[in-house]
């Protein structure tokens, strides 16, 4: 496992598309992060859990590739 930072306005789901290519995974994060809901921002800055291997690497890579950092922005 290692861990992420979040960054402004992203949610769980941002995360999950971001650093498991794959909103699939939300679930997944969940229980790894008991303390993030899925309906809100996470505060930026928290450290959030995620696999070690991505679902979809290909998704991944690309927005590393553009520097695409997904921020939905939920209240």
């Amino acid at each position: 496992m290692r861990s992420v930072i979040s960054q402004s306005g992203q949610s769980i789901w941002d995360i999950a598309l971001a650093h498991m290519g794959s909103i699939d995974e939300v679930f997944y994060l969940l229980k790894l992060n008991p303390a993030i809901r899925i309906d809100q921002t996470i505060p930026t800055g928290t450290e959030v859990f995620v696999p070690e291997s991505p679902t979809k690497q290909r998704v991944v890579d690309y927005y590393v590739l553009n520097n695409l950092n997904p921020s939905t922005g939920l209240v």
